[in-house]
């Protein structure tokens, strides 16, 4: 067994100078034992950030090895599944062009546009798809940006082609919401009335995914026609705690936010209600609170 390690100064060198046999000795010292085998096994139901944190309740690294851990985690995934996407890969793109797009920095999203463009078209299929998205989640939530409202804002301005490049990244990204974001687009494009139409019809389809009709509702806000719309938001959040899903409460939180303002007296106040509802069962079930 190797005796090779990654010394202190690995975050000024980056991981890369330091051998695959160091990283497994200096994991192997602060408490995780893998190897080339089980590290791919485990890859076959998940990715870097849940297997950091799942490691991280028996990670001793102390000082300047405090945060190895998942660093060393996608260092490891680099060097053995080399052509296994991760979500950062397209997290971190996805950031900097909402983020590009808010602050109306070209440079920046032209930059991250064209990442996504290359790494697009190797999101992984089937359930394999499903555990992809669910880590890509937190890369959306620290936007703390609606995509549909972001579409909207930018057709509003009249900012046509960037409107038309983030909707190609949404759809590729959630083919189920290709419809709200078509909506989206009419609406402050061609017909207003008939894009509202279609977005308060997809709102109340209780056979669509519970995302998809929060995102028709969020889309319906900046149209005056979310408050249309309120039982919706009150029918998935009772789902929503009756089947415990973080997700969607953290989505219902967001979505009630933006919505309350338009609201009145005792709908208003029902939605107040909600909001400490979202606050208590997001505590309950993460030990967070929603903000």
């Amino acid at each position: 067994m190797s005796e090779e390690r990654v010394d202190k100064r690995w975050q000024e060198k980056g991981l890369e100078q330091y051998s695959t046999a160091a990283i497994l000795g200096t994991l192997r010292h602060y408490g995780i034992s893998t190897d080339e085998a089980s590290f791919k096994k485990l890859a076959e139901e998940k990715y870097p950030m849940t297997i950091a944190a799942e490691w991280s309740v028996t990670w001793k690294g102390t000082g300047q090895f405090k945060a190895l851990l998942p660093i060393a985690i996608g260092a490891l995934w680099t060097r053995w599944l080399p052509g296994m996407i991760t979500p950062e890969a397209i997290g971190v793109p996805l950031l900097g062009a909402l983020r590009g797009l808010v602050e109306g920095d070209a440079s920046i999203t032209q930059k991250a546009f064209d990442v996504l463009d290359k790494e697009l078209p190797r999101l992984p299929a089937g359930d394999r798809r499903t555990l992809f998205m669910r880590e890509l989640e937190p890369w959306l939530d620290a936007s703390r940006l609606s995509i549909e409202g972001l579409l909207d804002e930018l057709a509003s301005k009249g900012k046509t082609a960037e409107a038309q490049r983030l909707a190609g990244v949404s759809d590729q990204l959630f083919p189920d919401r290709k419809e709200v974001v078509k909506a989206v687009l009419e609406a402050r494009t061609g017909d207003a009335g008939v894009a509202k139409a279609a977005l308060t019809g997809i709102a109340r389809d209780a056979a669509r995914p519970d995302m998809v009709r929060l995102a028709a509702v969020d889309a319906l806000v900046p149209l005056e026609g979310g408050a249309e719309v309120f039982e919706v938001v009150v029918q998935i959040q009772e789902k929503a705690v009756r089947e415990g899903s973080t997700a969607v409460l953290y989505a219902l939180h967001a979505t009630t936010h933006l919505l309350g303002p338009h609201l009145q007296g005792a709908t208003r106040q029902q939605a107040q209600s909600l909001v400490g509802q979202q606050h208590a069962e997001l505590e309950r079930l993460t030990g967070r609170a929603a903000h």
